[in-house]
């Protein structure tokens, strides 16, 4: 697949300003707040393009693991990976750096989200399963843990709004959580 981002104008006609990029891309997000653009390759190289400049900023080659999905948080803090291989990467914006790396499950993520308050993330695998992360205190630091998992038994999931505080009557929280 070739991707080309182009901005459009009033008149309708766009203009492009990143061409070419990687030729397997399998997801791409925009920062929240910055002019920029998070592509993923499904061989696992990872970059981050400046919208002004129209260049590459920063890239990373994930090794032993096919991309599959990548999300900002919602502050662009930092950026949520999900593998073929049910790993979960959470990355720094600026250098792409490791923060958490785990794998709670042999399936492929196939859906990221962030809570708004940038302390929680959810990840959908293709077995119907939904991972939940918290940023966590532990011995006067905080760190990133593992919650737990939660089985759906419809197939669509959508993740896209997620917030740990967002229960209603009419959706109330998981009930069966395990770890």
């Amino acid at each position: 697949m070739h991707v080309c981002v182009c901005v459009c104008h009033g008149s309708m006609q766009g203009t492009n300003i990143l061409e070419p990029m990687l030729t397997d891309v399998v997801s791409m997000c925009c920062h929240p707040t910055q002019p920029e653009l998070m592509v993923l390759g499904r061989g696992g190289m990872l970059q981050r393009w400046d919208l002004i400049k129209h260049e590459c900023i920063t890239s990373r080659k994930l090794v032993r693991a096919a991309g599959s999905r990548v999300a900002y948080s919602r502050d662009g803090s930092f950026v949520v990976v999900g593998l073929d291989m049910g790993f979960v990467k959470i990355l720094s914006t600026e250098d792409l750096s490791d923060i958490f790396v785990t794998r709670n499950t042999p399936n492929a993520i196939v859906q990221l989200a962030a809570a708004t308050t940038g302390r929680h993330v959810a990840c959908a695998d293709d077995q119907n399963q939904v991972l939940l992360y918290a940023f966590l205190p532990y011995k006067h630091i905080m760190r990133w843990e593992f919650v737990g998992k939660t089985f759906f038994a419809f197939k669509h999931h959508s993740l896209h709004h997620f917030s740990p505080f967002a229960h209603s009557r009419k959706h109330p929280p998981p009930r069966t959580l395990y770890t």
